[in-house]
């Protein structure tokens, strides 16, 4: 090649070392320094390109991060780079005014000619270390709000407030900040106003009820903010550039930075939550502004939940009052009622033995059948007051069943005869004639059964009483229950449980029943095992 194309290539070549974005050395065998680019002064800062030329080495600290020095080292991994023809370190670099600069160096041999170089080109990693320290910082941050959001989330109510604290304190040590507060808006006079609704704060005067938190008009204390708030925008400024009003406000409570997100439910602008730097000014960053705003949004979201668990609590606690006033009422009204039928029983039954006529005689029984049945309404309303309080107890006693049935007759027979409706009782007289239950229970589900049975069947209709012994089963009688009539060909039957007068201890076998009396008739036959 001759000397004029020679030239050129090495302009062109020069061309393209000036135009490359990384910085360029080329060195020779003797470890010197021989040429560079703009970029590498860009990067080093010299006092000119010949004093970088002639004092390479002594742009990088004394030692490297693993303890060489780095004399020792940079002659080693060039020495390597022209044995091996291509070397890769990861080195610090130090400009001309002190400031240490991660980098990334490839080293590449270059034969020209007879003559062998090593280039060096010097990519700047702080770039890229900011942006990976920025990363890990916002994935720590974001871990942290989302672990401190969690712990709120899953208070109990009782708790709330103690984990409100601790959350609020972990997001502010997430960001360095002193002093956590979150704000609620409320209006007067038809203008908006916010009011301090909870602080965390740490070596720094606390301002939670202070005059200066309670009540501040965004108009007159906090211009522009309610514009900005509303809008979704966060502020996020050192104290010194706000206006001279924000400065009054801020100023005053020990506030350098601010960092104030809005937040937002059911999209009303609901109040803010500030993060409050007292020690040092700054402009929180990107990462940190985008989680904060999510963090201040939950803890808001958090407080509603809690507010609308304790008012739910409260509700429900008027509902069990007002549950029990009814119950109380119930079994008071029953009570003043039970007393005077009593004591028309009473009196039924004086007639009955002093009538002597045989008509008054059955008059008498009508009375008392049909007083005892209204006796019997009567408890059925304690029974449901019973009910509702848990408080229902079946009794278990000896009873005879003819007896019972014949009670269920009586009454049921008035409204049958009214109707001229045919009653007609199939006893099977195989069932035993003391069992042991629930009588008045048993009598409330069979009288249920007939008087469905009086209301939907038309006048001069047939209902049918059939009573059925099953035999004895799982130390119990088993007695089958069946009322037909004429309005439905689908029969009303129940199989009833009851134990041996001689084993009261033997249980009953639960037996299927319809729906209307399924609840009240098991627990009779359960109770009576």
């Amino acid at each position: 090649m001759t000397s004029k194309a020679s030239n050129i290539v090495h302009q062109h070549t020069m061309l393209m070392l000036e135009a490359m974005p990384l910085s360029y050395t080329l060195l020779d065998t003797e470890y010197r320094c021989i040429e560079c680019n703009e970029e590498a002064l860009k990067l080093f800062k010299p006092k000119s390109k010949q004093f970088y030329l002639d004092n390479f080495l002594e742009f990088s600290p004394k030692y490297q991060p693993d303890g060489r020095l780095s004399v020792e080292k940079s002659k080693a991994c060039i020495k390597e780079a022209f044995e091996t023809g291509r070397y890769s370190v990861d080195w610090i670099h130090q400009s001309s005014d002190g400031k240490l600069i991660p980098t990334e160096v490839s080293l590449v041999r270059i034969c020209n000619d007879d003559t062998t170089f090593v280039a060096g080109f010097t990519r700047d990693l702080r770039e890229q270390k900011r942006m990976t320290k920025d990363i890990e910082h916002r994935d720590v941050l974001f871990s942290t709000v989302n672990n401190a959001v969690s712990l709120l989330l899953q208070a109990e109510t009782e708790e709330f407030e103690t984990a409100l604290w601790e959350c609020m304190g972990i997001m502010a040590e997430a960001v360095d900040s002193d002093r956590v507060r979150l704000w609620k808006n409320h209006t007067i006079n038809g203008r908006l106003h916010c009011t301090q609704y909870y602080e965390w704060s740490e070596n720094v005067a606390p301002q939670q009820g202070n005059k200066i938190t309670i009540d501040v008009s965004f108009d007159d204390d906090l211009p522009g903010w309610e514009e900005k708030l509303s809008q979704g925008f966060c502020i996020n400024s050192m104290v010194r550039d706000l206006s001279p009003a924000e400065q009054s406000r801020l100023s005053p409570q020990g506030i350098l930075s601010v960092l104030i997100v809005p937040v937002f439910l059911r999209n009303d602008f609901w109040g803010f939550v500030g993060f409050n730097d007292c020690h040092s000014e700054r402009i929180f960053t990107e990462n940190e502004e985008s989680i904060l705003r999510s963090g201040s949004l939950l803890i808001a979201n958090a407080l509603l939940r809690n507010e609308m668990t304790q008012e739910l609590a409260s509700a429900l606690e008027q509902s069990r009052a007002a549950s029990q006033a009814k119950g109380q009422f119930l079994s008071n009204m029953s009570h003043e009622i039970r007393t005077p039928i009593n004591a028309i029983i009473g009196m039924t039954m004086i007639g009955k033995s002093a009538a002597g006529i045989e008509k008054k005689d059955y008059a008498f029984e009508k009375i008392e059948v049909a007083s005892s049945h209204l006796l019997g309404v009567i408890n059925d309303v304690l029974d449901m007051s019973k009910i509702e309080a848990n408080k229902l107890e079946l009794s278990d006693e000896e009873f005879y069943f003819e007896k019972m049935l014949q009670k269920v007759v009586n009454v049921i027979a008035f409204n049958i005869n009214a109707k001229g409706q045919v009653f007609t009782v199939n006893y099977d007289p195989r069932i035993p004639k003391k069992m042991i239950g629930d009588d008045q229970r048993l009598a409330q589900v069979i009288t249920n059964l007939l008087s469905n049975a009086v209301k939907f069947t038309p006048e001069l209709g047939t209902i049918t009483l059939e009573l059925r012994y099953l035999g004895e089963e799982d130390g119990g009688y088993m007695v089958e229950t069946r009322v037909t009539d004429s309005a439905s060909e689908s029969a009303r039957s129940k199989r009833t449980g009851f134990s041996h007068p001689s084993n009261r201890r033997k249980a009953v076998r639960p037996v299927s029943l319809e729906a209307q009396v399924s609840d009240c008739f098991s627990q009779s036959r359960s109770s009576s095992s």
